[in-house]
C-alpha cells in the first residue's frame, strides 16, 4: 500500500518538502517519515601521521664519516628537527644535520662540510634522529546543541552555514496533515503552516538568535524536548520528531530575508540543499529511506522575493511503522544525517535517543 514519506525542511519562508513512495513492508502507513537525513555523522579524520626525521648522513669523507642513524618517526603530526652537527675542521667533520621531521620525513640530512686542509679527522658522528612532533587533535566533531546530549556534527568542506539547536520531541505523525498541524501549533507564531507548499513557512517576522529557537518554542507550547521516549510515544499515531536549526555561519552572505531588510542570510546560490540519512536501532539499520532536497525561497509557490532565509528549521519524523516488520519499538536509536548545499559543503550529524 501507499505510505507518505515526509521530508521536512522548515524555516522562515521554508517548509516541508514531500516525497511519496511505496512501502509495502512497513504495514499501515500511519507514520509520517522524517526529512532526509544523511549518512552517519562520522567524526572528522585526525591529522595524518607525520613520519619522523629522515636519516642524517654522516660527515663527508674527510676521513671516513659514518652515516647518521635514521630519525625515528614521531607518532603523529610534524616531527621535531634533528640535532645539528658541527662543520668540519682540522679535526674530522661531524655528522651533518638530521632532517627535520616533516609530514613525510623523506629528505636526507645534509652532511657536514669537509675539513679544509687539516689532518684526517676522526670518523664523523652520526646525525641525531628527528624527534617526534606532537600530533594534532584531528577532531572535526562538535556539539549539535546545548539541549541534545551526545548529539554531534562534523563539517564537510567549508560551509558558510551551520546546523545547530538539535532537539527531539514526540508528536502526531499519523499523516502528513496531522504532522503539519502539530508543527504549526508547536512553532507558531514564528512559523505557520503553508497550504500552497504543504510546509511550515514564515509566520511573524522575528529577530535572532535562532540557534535554540525550536527548543524554546516547543517548550513554550507544552511540548517537552527529550531523548528518552516510551513505546507509546514512538508508535503510530505518535512518533519521534528530530528538530534542527540551520543558521548563517562564517562567510555568510548579507541580504534581505523575511525577518529583516539586511543581515546575514543563507543566500540563494547555496540552494538546493540535499539531505540523506539512516536511522539505526541497537547498531543495526532500522530505516534508510531518508532522502530529500529543498530549493530555497525560489522554490516556494509563489516564490519569496527575498535574497535568502535568515535561518530555517529542518525536521525528521520517525515511528515504529517504518522499521523492519515485527521489530519491537524499544531500543537504542541513532539518526545519522547529512545536509549539503549546492556546492557540496555541509554537515554530517548524529542524534541519539532511546525508546523504553
Amino acid at each position: 500500500m501507499k505510505t507518505w514519506h515526509l521530508g521536512l525542511a522548515l524555516c522562515v519562508g521554508l517548509g516541508m518538502t514531500l516525497a511519496c513512495g511505496d512501502d509495502d513492508d512497513n504495514g499501515p502507513g500511519a507514520a509520517g517519515k522524517g526529512g532526509s537525513a544523511g549518512k552517519g555523522g562520522s567524526a572528522g579524520k585526525g591529522g595524518s601521521a607525520g613520519k619522523g626525521g629522515s636519516a642524517g648522513k654522516g660527515g663527508t669523507d674527510a676521513a671516513a664519516g659514518k652515516s647518521g642513524a635514521a630519525g625515528k618517526g614521531g607518532s603523529a603530526g610534524t616531527g621535531g628537527s634533528a640535532g645539528t652537527g658541527g662543520t668540519a675542521g682540522a679535526s674530522a667533520g661531524h655528522g651533518g644535520r638530521g632532517a627535520s621531521g616533516g609530514s613525510s620525513g623523506t629528505t636526507a640530512g645534509e652532511g657536514g662540510a669537509s675539513g679544509a686542509s687539516g689532518a684526517s679527522g676522526a670518523s664523523g658522528e652520526s646525525g641525531a634522529s628527528g624527534a617526534g612532533g606532537e600530533g594534532g587533535s584531528g577532531s572535526n566533531t562538535e556539539s549539535l546543541g546545548a539541549h541534545c546530549v551526545g548529539c554531534t556534527r562534523s563539517r564537510v568542506g567549508a560551509p558558510t552555514w551551520v546546523i545547530t539547536g538539535a532537539a527531539a520531541v514526540s508528536g502526531d505523525t499519523s499523516s502528513f496533515a496531522a504532522l503539519g498541524t502539530f508543527l504549526n501549533d508547536t512553532f507558531q507564531p514564528n512559523h505557520a503552516w503553508d497550504d500552497n507548499d504543504g510546509l511550515v513557512g514564515p509566520g511573524t517576522p522575528h529577530d535572532g538568535p535562532y540557534d535554540n529557537e525550536l527548543y524554546t518554542l516547543a517548550s513554550g507550547h507544552g511540548v517537552t524536548p527529550k531523548q528518552t521516549f516510551t513505546a507509546t510515544e514512538f508508535t503510530a499515531p505518535n512518533g519521534v520528531i528530530i528538530m534542527l536549526s540551520i543558521i548563517p555561519g562564517a562567510g555568510a552572505a548579507v541580504g534581505s530575508s523575511v525577518d529583516f531588510s539586511s543581515g546575514p542570510i543563507i543566500g540563494s546560490t547555496r540552494f538546493p540543499f540535499s539531505v540523506q540519512g539512516t536511522m539505526y536501532r541497537n547498531g543495526d539499520v532500522y530505516d534508510s529511506d531518508f532522502a530529500n532536497s529543498y530549493g530555497g525561497y525560489a522554490s516556494q509557490h509563489p516564490p519569496i522575493a527575498k535574497d535568502g532565509p535568515s535561518h530555517f528549521p529542518w525536521f525528521f519524523a520517525e515511528n515504529s511503522s517504518f522499521g523492519p516488520p515485527s521489530t519491537p519499538p524499544e531500543g537504542t536509536y541513532e539518526f545519522h544525517g547529512s545536509i549539503t548545499d549546492a556546492g557540496g559543503a555541509g554537515w554530517d550529524f548524529v542524534v541519539p535517543f532511546t525508546v523504553n
